[in-house]
């Protein structure tokens, strides 16, 4: 794209524009996340199906997310950055929003962690019900690794808090009621 076109949301698919309504700035109003009151608590609605038009724009976000932890390793060293559980649970996230389970191994590498503490952190997750291990149906000795459609709602749930967050930032920064947010970066 030339001339700016890759600023222009009209123009570019790889941007989503959230339109922000006079009365509430600070808030994505369509979603149901606000109630038009500065001091009313903000709640983002948890019974949203497999056809809801956000969904595909959280898996972006959660791929923008693990791909900018991993360039942050360029900067800082592995070990301040560490949260295996996360790192695993966004790439179960993304996986899961193509369709698709992971085996064991793919999980460990997923979590950029010794593979030791991933499977530690793999049998917390598993504890907690947000993730499931199961045999896999192509090779008796392997595990698939998915997120369970608890763990589905709790990962959308702190990607909407953070898209929330982005949005409430943006519209303090720019003025504008329309702010184009790029959700991909690959």
């Amino acid at each position: 794209m030339q001339n700016g076109a890759e600023l222009d949301p009209m123009k570019n698919p790889d941007f989503v524009t959230i339109t922000l309504p006079a009365s509430c700035p600070n808030a994505i109003h369509d979603r149901g996340a606000c109630t038009c009151s500065a001091d009313a608590p903000r709640t983002v609605p948890t019974d949203r199906s497999s056809t809801d038009p956000l969904q595909p724009n959280l898996a972006k976000l959660a791929k923008v997310l693990y791909a900018s932890r991993a360039k942050r390793r360029k900067f800082l060293t592995a070990e301040l950055l560490s949260e295996p559980a996360w790192d695993i649970l966004l790439d179960l996230y993304i996986n899961h929003a193509e369709g698709r389970s992971l085996r064991t191994t793919s999980v460990c590498l997923a979590s950029n962690s010794p593979p030791t503490t991933a499977l530690r952190w793999i049998g917390v997750l598993e504890q907690k019900r947000l993730i499931a291990r199961e045999g896999s149906a192509q090779d008796q000795r392997a595990k698939d690794v998915r997120l369970t459609p608890r763990g589905v709602e709790a990962v959308e749930q702190c990607l909407m808090q953070y898209w929330i967050g982005l949005v409430e930032f943006m519209t303090e920064v720019l003025p504008a009621r329309a702010i184009p947010l790029p959700l991909d970066q690959s």
